[in-house]
């Protein structure tokens, strides 16, 4: 009834990135650790999930970079740089315990409880939660769900500032689910995501505690699981604000996409006997609202060099993002006795090669109007690859 697994990590690693004249990170560390998980079966509608890890963690990174690495063009001679020099090692760990099982028959219940240790800062994480499902008629279930999820602050922050603690959220999910056939099933979801104790950058490397905001909104999902045609549709509005600590109120989150909508097809036609046939078609489509930015309305030269005219916070989307990729495969047996067989595909992505904005990039200059020219860079453009797998 007792099940054990013992993991051991180590890595080690370093690199130097170069981008441009501006930019120039040298990065290095290593991660030692161990992990204990267990789980104890007492019946088929209880168990018992239990384990404990530790891992000593040291990371340095030296460089330079523009103020703004993401909006300022790396190659620009007018860029300011900022040098920076971060060394960290310590020791984290975490202890974890959930208990899974069932009341009435109708009633599933979850009781979870994770607790999380920082050494370098001292910060103890305790994280409880919980989840419920009531089993209706006409194969509806209903679910709810509540924790405290904590995460420590980043490297950068702790080795800046020593009492820090954890950024904290906390989870309230509601949803039904309805099982329609045997391969169709679909579920919906209400939540909300109450952020506290964020940790927040004000002025140079002066980190606190003092962020907060929420995230709500609503999913809904419906998948087929068996048949020549498998997939799934999934659309979901989300809300999320935070706190700025230089406007002093909440604000739309930098990564706020309101609506998301995304498709997936596979047609299995499973045919070994006619290689020239495909096997499988799978296609992925999807599309999304555009993220808030910040524009730029120009630049000013001081003693220091070129500052930003921001507009107002987060005011402009950027273009709707939507692209189509699609996947075509293969299997055929290579020899009579069908001890061999090969599989090999066609991969297709940004089918139609829309140009989806990434971000933002600004040259600097009096010839420029308002001292400033902007550049809008793209994620990946249309590309292909292909592959084969021989199986014996």
């Amino acid at each position: 009834k007792l099940y054990g697994k013992t993991s051991v990590v180590h890595s080690n690693s370093s690199s130097q990135v170069l981008v441009g004249r501006n930019m120039d990170f040298n990065i290095g560390g290593q991660d030692v650790g161990i992990r204990e998980d267990f789980a104890y079966t007492f019946t088929h509608n209880a168990t018992l999930l239990f384990g404990a890890e530790a891992h000593y963690t040291s990371f340095q990174t030296n460089g330079s970079s523009p103020l703004d690495p993401l909006e300022d063009d790396p190659s620009d001679p007018n860029v300011v740089l900022k040098d920076f020099n971060v060394n960290y090692d310590g020791w984290n760990g975490g202890t974890y315990l959930t208990y899974s099982g069932r009341a009435m028959k109708k009633i599933g219940y979850s009781l979870g409880y994770r607790h999380d240790y920082n050494l370098k800062s001292n910060i103890n994480n305790h994280s409880p939660r919980l989840s419920l499902n009531y089993s209706l008629a006409n194969k509806i279930d209903i679910r709810a769900a509540w924790g405290i999820f904590q995460q420590f602050p980043d490297l950068v922050a702790i080795d800046a500032k020593k009492d820090l603690s954890s950024n904290r959220c906390y989870h309230y999910i509601f949803g039904v689910s309805k099982t329609i056939s045997n391969g169709i099933k679909t579920w919906a979801e209400l939540y909300y995501k109450d952020y506290q104790n964020l940790v927040v950058l004000q002025g140079l490397d002066q980190y606190s505690n003092s962020g907060y905001g929420y995230s709500k909104g609503m999913e809904f999902f419906i998948q087929k699981e068996s048949g020549i045609f498998t997939g799934w549709i999934n659309y979901s509005f989300n809300q999320s604000k935070r706190y700025h600590p230089d406007y002093d109120r909440l604000l739309t989150a930098d990564f706020g996409i309101n609506h998301i909508f995304n498709i997936a097809i596979e047609c299995q036609i499973n045919n070994f006997g006619k290689w020239y046939i495909p096997a499988l078609i799978g296609t992925q489509f999807r599309y999304n609202t555009g993220e808030p930015y910040t524009p730029v309305l120009g630049a000013f030269q001081t003693s220091a060099g070129w500052q930003k005219v921001y507009g107002a916070y987060n005011a402009q989307l950027r273009g709707n993002f939507h692209n189509l990729n699609l996947r075509i495969e293969w299997r055929a047996y290579i020899n009579r006795k069908r001890t061999m067989r090969m599989t090999s595909f066609f991969e297709f992505w940004n089918l139609y090669n829309h140009l989806n904005e990434l971000g933002r990039f600004y040259q600097y200059g009096n010839e420029y109007p308002n001292n400033i020219e902007e550049t809008i860079y793209y994620s990946t453009p249309f590309l292909n690859a292909g592959g084969f797998k021989i199986s014996f």
